[in-house]
């Protein structure tokens, strides 16, 4: 039925298939279905005119976005470029309008033949196009453009023969074989030549788009005679052995220089970031060479916690600290601040500290006894109960609750709780510390101190057996304002890190305020955290 109707020819829509199929071979025979019926051929012409209209839109509109780059615009449309630069407003050819052969750049053949054919179009337009660059212009003027080509380019690349001869092979690669090898286009000397050149042409493959990278093979092939050696990815070429090995032991030697000069940069790159990182952290100590300064009148023969109170800043020591710290501060981003003493608590000092990875809270204090009594006299959460304390409940059965287990034995727990009347430690830690505290001779100048912390993202890091602890050995010779440390954090650091400790100033800083303890413990969130 449609096609009965798509040539116009009569039948009874309430007909039979059989009757159609019969009217259709009917008019086959009779010539009729040659031509489409011409109320639909005008239909079709009419929307044809309209997308052909659009379509023309369409492409004007994107060559004029691409028609301030030369090379853009003669690879989006050969035909629009062609009538842009060498066609008057009628289509007719016009020598005044573009007088200077263009250049442009070339990446598939499907443009290269679009161009060819559209310059073919146009009497007396010439185009050429070898392996990436492209002319176009009046005849007689694209040979010109091509020489002052080639002597732009001996002029920017006359220290880097394999650049200048890539460039050039990309322009015109069969007068680059005339010029440097005395070789015609098909391939033999050129008439006349008596002796073959010595001189080479060197050729870098990355300096050709993919699929023209076998341009040296190429040559070679239809050059029986000539000689070829690689480079990586440089091939040189040329008549006389002799001369192609000597290219290639100089490549070499210009290889190893580069690599020396890059050496030689990398080094002076690293001295000056070693020198900005030293100027930045200088200027950050500058407080404590005022604080050394002014103490040298009236030295403090003891260390007490008096003497703690301040601002420090913290260089790493070790490389497994280093690395954790703020790498384009080197290090310089941590830091200590040391809070005055309550006259509630005389056994030590509360600190807030950052230490690369993780933040917290510090007690400090002039013996381990010390630092334990401070940290026993800290306040406590609601939700907080310290496991070194009896507070008269079987400890067993908040473990078993926690763990959500009435009777039987403690399994899925998460760690060893060791023995159940002291189950984190605590007592054995403090028993085993007291006895090596009994028979080691206490260093007047050491200030110890343990932490609580969490991660820079905020998790906790429970300290389950009391070992985030350290020590702090002050400098008498510097008025107690240096100190080198180190700590125990096993969760990050299998050889305790060490630092060493600057104050900068004898108050916190503004922006720093005691933490409380607590805040800090993940214990108060149950032995299962």
């Amino acid at each position: 039925m449609a096609q009965l109707q798509f040539y116009d020819i009569p039948f009874e829509k309430s007909a039979r298939v059989s009757d159609l199929r019969t009217v259709l071979e009917d008019a086959l025979k009779a010539g009729k279905c040659k031509e489409m019926a011409p109320g639909k051929a005008m239909v079709r012409d009419r929307l044809r005119s309209d997308y052909d209209e659009a379509f023309e839109l369409l492409y004007d509109q994107l060559f004029a976005e691409r028609a301030e780059n030369i090379t853009d615009a003669a690879n989006c449309d050969p035909k629009r470029f062609v009538k842009k630069y060498f066609l008057d407003s009628h289509g007719n050819p016009d020598q005044t309008k573009t007088k200077e052969p263009l250049k442009f750049r070339v990446f598939y053949k499907s443009v290269s033949d679009e161009m060819k054919q559209a310059c073919s179009e146009v009497p007396g337009l010439g185009f050429h196009h070898d392996l990436l660059m492209a002319f176009v212009g009046w005849e007689g003027t694209i040979k010109d453009g091509i020489d002052k080509e080639f002597a732009r380019l001996e002029a920017k690349y006359s220290a880097n023969k394999q650049k200048l001869h890539s460039a050039q092979a990309d322009v015109d690669l069969s007068l680059l074989l005339r010029q440097q090898l005395a070789i015609e286009a098909d391939g033999t000397l050129i008439a006349g030549m008596d002796t073959k050149p010595v001189t080479t042409i060197i050729l870098d493959r990355w300096e050709f788009v993919i699929g023209k990278r076998n341009v040296p093979e190429i040559i070679v092939s239809k050059c029986p005679g000539l000689v070829m050696k690689d480079f990586g990815r440089i091939a040189v070429i040329g008549w006389d052995t002799v001369q192609v090995d000597a290219e290639i032991h100089r490549l070499k030697e210009e290889r190893e220089r580069e690599k020396e000069l890059a050496k030689e940069r990398e080094r002076e790159a690293e001295a000056e970031e070693q020198a900005r990182k030293e100027a930045a952290w200088n200027r950050r100590i500058a407080g404590y060479h005022r604080l050394l300064a002014a103490c040298q009148d009236s030295p403090n023969s003891i260390l007490g916690l008096s003497d703690l109170p301040g601002r420090y800043v913290v260089k790493a020591t070790s490389d497994s600290l280093r690395s954790y710290s703020t790498n384009d501060q080197g290090g310089d981003a941590m830091a200590v601040n040391i809070f005055s003493t309550p006259s509630s608590n005389t056994h030590g000092v509360k600190a807030s500290f950052h230490f690369g990875i993780v933040e917290g809270t510090m007690l400090l204090g002039m013996s381990r006894e010390d630092v334990e009594k401070a940290r026993e006299g800290q306040p406590k959460h609601s939700s907080y109960s310290d496991p070194g304390e009896d507070d008269g409940e079987n400890p067993s059965d908040s473990l078993r609750a926690f763990n959500g287990i009435e009777n039987g034995p403690t399994t899925g727990q998460k760690r060893d709780l060791g023995n159940i009347s002291d189950p984190w430690g605590v007592r054995a830690a403090r028993a085993k510390r007291q006895q090596m505290m009994a028979n080691t001779p206490r260093d007047p100048n050491r200030v110890y101190f343990q932490f609580v912390c969490n991660t820079v993202h905020g998790y906790p890091e429970v300290d389950e057996n009391n070992e985030h602890i350290g020590h702090l050995d002050f400098d008498e010779d510097a008025g107690w304002l240096k100190a080198t440390g180190t700590f125990h954090l096993p969760t990050y650091f299998r050889t305790p890190p060490t630092f060493t400790l600057y104050k900068i100033s004898n108050t916190p800083s503004k922006h720093m305020k005691p933490i409380d303890w607590y805040e800090f413990d993940g214990r108060r969130w149950g032995p299962g955290w």
